[in-house]
């Protein structure tokens, strides 16, 4: 079972965490011992702000370069950044390795150092630098991670960052602060965004020097050629059959999802979780290979599991409801030649990822109907009473 204690010890004792904390103390004690002026306080802000638009700058113009030849430089931004969008609940690819974060600060410090020719106020500069890079890391960390924000702010700020890595890796490339992206016009209503085909792949752009820019025709062709998305009639009947579930288990009323009628096993809030659960269990290989759900997701709603069982914290239909929409974005994401790849032992007869993912749509329907079934029985029982 995913702790939230763990959670948190997965950050804060990260070893290139624990490093930048460490450098950031030091620097900052001596800029209390030196005396805190309004100078240092203005430089501290300044690097604050000087990392945001660092941020969004590497981001863009760096980390989602076109794929190089240079083997060494490719092996460079695929650490950096292209397997973090291959592979984005990954936590060793999570962090900004400190052979980048340290260097690059360093830099940074350097050239204001230049500018001023003071230490003392080059000091508060770099300490800023190095406290917006951990609030970015812990921006990152919640994107990726099953936290939920506590403020609608922070809300949003995951949410533009999970539309960055599933729906269009050309907008939305703020992660501590969506300020930049706003100023350089790359915040955008997601309803306004097309389905990009690489931003799970980043290594498959064509774009020229800059991303976003500069796509020949040719190129356009070829990407749509390479990176064919997921079977279209395939993903319109997880489409069709999501769109019934999810409108039916929204309709269901507070009092009646945790009723469980006479000859039943479960409860409609069970079979809600179990969906959720079990989708990603076939699909994306939960609890292992996904971070999407808490690992107690496998206790509360896997097979063999039942409500009177139910111990801690247990999710509720709302949010639930929430985790089954983003599910079919990152079911939409997911590349057609996946499901030709054969699964690495046969399960219940069935061999490819297609197959799984079919048995996955017939799962949702069965579970559907018993949806349906309790209800209908809930409403009669009351009728009669």
């Amino acid at each position: 079972m995913m702790k939230s204690k763990g959670l948190y010890q997965d950050f804060f004792l990260h070893l290139d965490i624990l490093v930048m904390s460490l450098i950031m103390l030091g620097m900052a004690v001596f800029v209390v011992a030196s005396g805190i002026s309004w100078q240092a306080v203005l430089c501290f802000l300044l690097g604050l702000v000087a990392f945001m638009f660092s941020e969004y700058f590497t981001h863009r113009f760096l980390f989602h370069l076109k794929a190089p030849k240079n083997p060494l430089f490719l092996k460079f931004l695929k650490r950096l950044h292209y397997d973090h969008h291959k592979f984005p609940d990954d936590l060793k690819l999570l962090f900004l390795p400190i052979w980048y974060s340290i260097p690059s600060l360093f830099v940074l410090s350097a050239l204001f150092y230049f500018i001023t020719g003071s230490i003392l106020i080059s000091l508060p500069f770099a300490v800023g630098l190095v406290c917006m890079l951990l609030v970015y890391e812990w921006k990152h960390y919640v994107a990726h991670r099953p936290i939920k924000p506590n403020s609608r702010f922070g809300k949003w700020l995951k949410k533009t960052h999970t539309l960055h890595h599933y729906k269009n890796e050309n907008y939305w490339y703020g992660v501590s602060t969506p300020f930049v992206d706003a100023l350089f016009g790359t915040l955008k209503d997601e309803k306004r965004v097309e389905m990009s085909q690489t931003a799970r792949d980043l290594e498959k752009r064509a774009y020229c020097f800059f991303s976003g820019f500069f796509v020949t025709v040719e190129k356009k062709i070829k990407i749509f050629e390479e990176m064919i998305i997921m079977n279209q009639y395939l993903y319109k009947q997880f489409e069709m059959t999501r769109g019934f579930f999810l409108k039916n288990a929204s309709a269901v009323p507070a009092e009646m999802a945790d009723v469980q009628p006479e000859g039943f096993n479960n409860t409609i809030h069970w079979h809600i979780g179990h969906v959720l659960t079990v989708t990603e269990q076939f699909l994306f290989g939960f609890p292992k290979k996904s971070a999407h759900l808490s690992e107690n997701y496998v206790e509360l709603f896997g097979k063999g599991t039942k409500p009177a069982d139910w111990k801690g914290n247990v999710p509720s239909v709302e949010e639930l409801v929430t985790q089954l929409q983003d599910q079919l974005v990152r079911i939409k994401d997911i590349p057609e030649e996946a499901l030709d790849e054969k699964l690495k032992k046969p399960f219940l007869g069935l061999e490819t990822f297609r197959e799984l993912a079919n048995m996955a749509v017939f799962h949702e329907s069965n579970h559907l109907g018993q949806l349906h079934a309790i209800k209908l029985l809930i409403e009669r029982t009351v009728v009669k009473n």
